[in-house]
């Protein structure tokens, strides 16, 4: 039996969240707006009220955004996803989980037949690969909205899709990306992402990957 997990709105919007942060620097426009509208704050209070404890990356975030440096997140984010140099934390499921570590391998073609399997097209591959980690929490959300709103997804295909393309490599690159991170705020974000990865898959009896596996 699995361990408890977060209700499905709390899981929706951190995934929402976190892909968001992931896909694109967020600026400084976007930074102010997580600290006045108190997004990360909301998330962080239902969280604890509902685990009876914190999570530490979002705690970490909220505080870096009490701090100046909005510039410093975006050359961070910036380093970390487009270099220049040998990115530390590739947000490619494919680097990770192919022999040659390329990008645009199975796992990224498996990751497009889902997509499609479920309704979902994918017309810009050429800018973002489909096993873009942003993509893919962005897909997760997707399911469980559907499922909350009525749409008659399961949870089975929702758990099928989180082991085989988000347990088995984002607490990888969680990881890597909290050991690569220069700035408080995106050490946060990766903090957060292997502690909300981590939940589901104790909910779910999903095994996690590991550095042995």
């Amino acid at each position: 039996m699995g361990s408890v997990g977060l209700p499905d709105p709390i899981r929706r919007d951190l995934y929402l969240l976190l892909g968001a942060l992931l896909s694109e620097a967020p600026d400084a426009d976007t930074l102010e707006a997580l600290r006045r509208e108190q997004v990360l704050a909301t998330l962080a209070d239902a969280v604890e009220r509902h685990l009876g404890r914190p999570l530490h990356g979002l705690h970490a975030m909220r505080t870096a955004l009490d701090a100046p440096g909005a510039e410093d997140v975006q050359r961070d984010h910036q380093r970390l996803f487009q270099g220049p140099g040998k990115l530390a934390a590739p947000p490619w499921e494919s680097v990770y989980r192919s022999p040659d570590r390329l990008v645009m391998q199975g796992p990224a073609r498996d990751v497009l037949a889902a997509y499609v399997a479920s309704g979902l097209g994918y017309d810009d591959m050429t800018q973002c690969p489909p096993d873009h980690v942003a993509r893919e929490l962005g897909f997760v959300a997707t399911l469980v909205d559907r499922r909350l709103s009525g749409q008659g997804e399961s949870v089975e295909t929702e758990r099928e899709f989180f082991a085989a393309h988000v347990a088995s490599w984002v607490p990888l690159f969680s990881a890597d990306l909290a050991r690569a991170a220069h700035t408080p705020f995106m050490r946060g974000v990766a903090v957060a992402l292997g502690e909300v990865v981590e939940l589901d898959a104790g909910s779910m009896g999903v095994p996690l990957a590991n550095a042995a596996s």
